[in-house]
């Protein structure tokens, strides 16, 4: 497993407040830290789900379902941004 953090945080941190770790180590391979890795839904504490992108995407999975544009998602949101960093810059 590939765990992926908003902030990596000190060893003190974690055996200071062990009901924090849900995932036990013996399964992660890596952490990756990735800023907003949660968006468009919520970090607790951190930032809130961002609405009118949750929108936008339930739109867009409605005209792929209906077959009027079938990657329209794809197009405005995958393939313009090629990076995490360039994704963050809007």
């Amino acid at each position: 497993m590939i765990v992926t953090a908003d902030e990596i945080i000190s060893l003190r941190t974690t055996e200071a407040d062990p009901a924090g770790t849900t995932i036990p180590g013996y399964l992660v391979q890596a952490v990756v830290e990735v800023p907003y890795g949660a968006h468009p839904c919520a970090c607790y504490t951190r930032y809130s789900h961002d609405e009118e992108h949750l929108r936008e995407y339930i739109r867009c999975a409605e005209l792929t379902r209906t077959g009027e544009n079938p990657s329209l998602f794809q197009i405005i949101w995958i393939n313009i941004f090629t990076s995490q960093s360039r994704f963050m810059t809007i």
